[in-house]
Parts: structure tokens; C-alpha cells; sequence
């Protein structure tokens, strides 16, 4: 769609504190609004000269400018010049993102007897492939499914290692009748293998162990490394907004240990790693693998943020050559206003309720869907609020087989 762009005086003309708004706002006149199906606060992407694209936000134009012409959109000068002009003062205008994006993860689950409700450490059945697809990680059971740019792709991935597992959980003698458990954390008994393999069970009796669902995005080598260390502290906080506080509803206050813990960061607010591959976020817990309504909601709920994060990170900072532009607070809080303060992030997630959490919801959701990455990852992050709420058992083979299956449990 092609859409008459011009240059705004009154947006040229803003205090120095209110540039940076500006510079990444397409601001659009009511009639142009109704007449092309946009809204405020719709992320859009403008086609720069060099062939790339620059997202904007979408505002309200100011009245002088409207009065104008109130079927163009108006932009900085700024803006103006690094835009493609195309014919007589018109650019094309179309909703888009940033490709290129991987997505990874690697869930932890919790193996448990079905009959004693023992925790069974995961190095028993799969002790010789610690950093295989499949392993552990202490007593805890580990899923490192190959990357992808679509989280479907990484279900699926996830699915097969979920079938590759099975054989090896069957080959316990003496836990014959274990499953996979989708939780976070986990209060009572755990057996140790080395003691099981020796043909005796020696148990800790009061065994507290927290399960995670990590997040690994693939970013622009250009914000990667620990050097950059600064850009993605602003970007976990994003995260923990738009992410962290929809992922904690499913644990519910039943599995609220691994986030209200004190003592012990993991799970917080602001848990990540960086290194020159990728960006990890480390807040959600392993309860969203309970289900693959679940899982790949989170996934593609992740996906859509970074997205729109690195979309606008890239505009402000001259395309990740001025990452100063983005490097304290108040600088992530221009691009995302809603975002609360950090003492309300941490009062939210790290609460034994997730009763603060969902006061947000409808603010979380309303931002996410205007992000530039939503149309692609509609049907996920829908189905992920629509069931956010539905309680569904800890057997994650049963639930991921049932809905693969319609209802058809795979043979074991």
C-alpha cells in the first residue's frame, strides 16, 4: 500500500527528552486510520533507501497537521530522509518485522514414579548423554531440540525428542512406571542413581529442586557478546514484562516455589546469559512444558517480543551502531511505556499468587498484538492466552500425545 509521507514541523520542533519518541512515530490522522484499518499504537515498517526496512509506531497526528492533509502520515525529517521515496512524495507502508531470528530452548523436566511419587534422577536412564539432544542436568531431565525461526518447527522438534525418549525411560527395572513431569518445582523425595545402580534406592528426604524452560534467541551479531551486556539488561526487562508475567500463571500459587525462593536468583526477574551466539532468558519455569499449547505459546510469545524489540532497538540506534541510545531504563521504557517499574516486576513474578500478574493481562496482550512480529505468530500466542488459565495435569506425555493424537495416547 502506498501512502503520501511528509515531513512534520511540529514533530521536529519536540524538547530534546521527547526527540527520541518522535523518530520512531509515524503519526497518522484519524481519516487515514479508518480509511486504511490501522490503529494506534500498530507497529508498521517504512522501506529505507538501502532496501532495508524501519519500523514505526503508529500516533495520532497533531491537529495542524491533520487540518493539512488528513489522508497522509506525517514523520521527522530525520525519518524522512532515510526512507525510500517512491514517485511523488510516497513511500510504501506495510506491516513487517526483523527475520532472521532463531529460536531455541531447552525445557527441564522432572522424571517421577508414577506409583511411590519418588523424583528418579534423570542421570539413571540417560547418564552416558549429559549434552546429547536428550540428557540431564543434575537429577533433572533436559530437552535440546534443534533451533529454528518458527516455533512449530520447534514443537515438532520437541515432540520427537519426546518419542526418543520413552525407550530409555521404559529401561528402569526398578522404576518400571515413571513419567515426565511439567513443573517447576518439586518438594519430597529424590533418589540418587549412583544408588540405584548399585540396586539400592537411597533417598534425600527433603530433596527441593526447580526446573526451568529457557529461551534462546539467535540475535544480530552486532548486540551480542558480553560486551553488549548492557543492551540485553534492557531487553530482559522487556521480556519480563511481555514473557515473564503471562508464564507464570500456569505454575499458579501450587508451584510458586522456584520465583518466591529467597535466596536463590534463578527464576527471578532479569535472568539471563549472553555470549557471542545467542541471548538466553532464564525467568520461565519448567511448568509451561506441560502442554503444547503451552510450550509453543511461550515460544512464540517470546519470539513476537524479541522481535519487536530488535525491530526498534535497530531504528534508534542507527541500525546497532549507537547502542547507547539504548542502554539504561529510561531508554527501553520509551519503546514500551507500559512496562512497570521494576519493584512492581519483581512484586508480580516473584509472588506466591499469580493474582498481580493477571491484572496486567489485557495491557500485555493488547501491546504484544500490535508488535511487528503478531501476524506471523497469531495462532500460538492466541491459543497461549486463550488456555493460560486451564489447569492441565503434570504428565507431559500424556497431554502432548492426547493433543497430537486427538485423544490417542502413543504405544510406550
Amino acid at each position: 500500500m502506498e501512502i503520501d509521507i511528509r515531513i512534520s514541523k511540529r514533530m521536529d520542533a519536540v524538547s530534546k527528552a521527547e526527540a527520541r519518541y518522535e523518530s520512531i512515530s509515524v503519526r497518522m490522522p484519524r481519516d487515514l486510520r479508518l480509511a486504511t484499518d490501522h490503529s494506534i499504537g500498530e507497529s508498521i515498517t517504512l522501506k529505507t533507501k538501502d532496501g532495508s526496512e524501519l519500523p514505526f509506531t503508529i500516533e495520532g497526528a497533531y491537529s495542524e497537521d491533520a487540518k493539512a492533509d488528513s489522508m497522509c502520515v506525517y514523520v521527522t525529517s530525520t525519518a524522512f530522509d532515510k526512507v525510500e521515496i517512491m514517485g511523488s512524495q510516497q513511500n510504501t507502508v506495510e506491516v513487517s518485522r526483523v527475520d532472521g531470528i532463531t529460536l531455541g530452548c531447552d525445557p527441564e523436566l522432572m522424571i517421577i514414579d508414577k506409583v511411590s511419587g519418588d523424583l528418579v534422577s534423570a542421570q539413571y536412564f540417560f547418564g552416558i548423554s549429559k549434552y546429547a539432544e536428550i540428557g540431564f542436568d543434575g537429577l533433572l531431565f533436559e530437552l535440546r531440540p534443534p533451533p529454528s525461526t518458527d516455533e512449530g518447527v520447534v514443537i515438532d522438534n520437541l515432540y520427537s525428542l519426546l518419542a526418543t525418549a520413552r525407550p530409555y525411560l521404559n529401561s528402569c527395572d526398578i522404576y518400571p512406571n515413571v513419567m515426565l513431569a511439567g513443573i517447576s518445582s518439586f518438594h519430597g523425595r529424590a533418589a540418587v542413581a549412583r544408588n540405584i545402580k548399585a540396586g539400592t534406592a537411597l533417598y534425600q528426604p527433603s530433596t527441593k529442586l526447580t526446573a526451568g524452560f529457557h529461551l534462546h534467541y539467535g540475535l544480530p551479531e552486532a548486540i551480542l557478546g558480553y560486551q553488549k551486556k548492557f543492551v540485553a539488561y534492557q531487553i530482559v526487562k522487556a521480556l519480563d514484562y511481555y514473557v515473564g508475567f503471562p508464564s507464570i500463571i500456569p505454575e499458579g500459587s501450587g508451584d510458586s516455589y522456584r520465583r518466591t525462593v529467597q535466596g536463590i536468583e534463578y527464576g527471578k526477574p532479569g535472568q539471563f546469559r549472553l555470549d557471542h551466539r545467542t541471548l538466553e532468558y532464564r525467568t520461565p519455569g519448567g511448568a509451561l512444558m506441560k502442554h503444547p499449547i503451552l510450550a509453543k505459546g511461550l515460544i512464540g510469545l517470546g519470539a513476537g517480543v524479541v522481535e519487536d524489540i530488535i525491530s526498534r532497538i535497530k531504528l534508534i540506534t542507527n541500525n546497532f551502531t549507537q547502542l547507547n541510545e539504548i542502554a539504561n531504563d529510561a531508554d527501553i521504557r520509551t519503546l514500551y511505556p507500559n512496562i512497570p517499574p521494576i519493584m512492581e516486576i519483581f512484586r508480580s513474578i516473584c509472588s506466591p499468587t499469580a493474582d498481580q500478574a493477571k491484572t496486567h493481562l489485557d495491557i500485555i496482550r493488547s501491546d504484544v498484538e500490535k508488535m511487528v512480529g503478531y501476524a506471523r505468530r497469531a495462532e500460538s500466542i492466541n491459543n497461549f492466552f486463550d488456555n493460560i488459565e486451564t489447569v492441565f495435569p503434570y504428565d507431559v506425555e500424556d497431554n502432548w500425545w492426547r493433543y497430537k493424537n486427538h485423544g490417542e495416547r502413543q504405544q510406550e
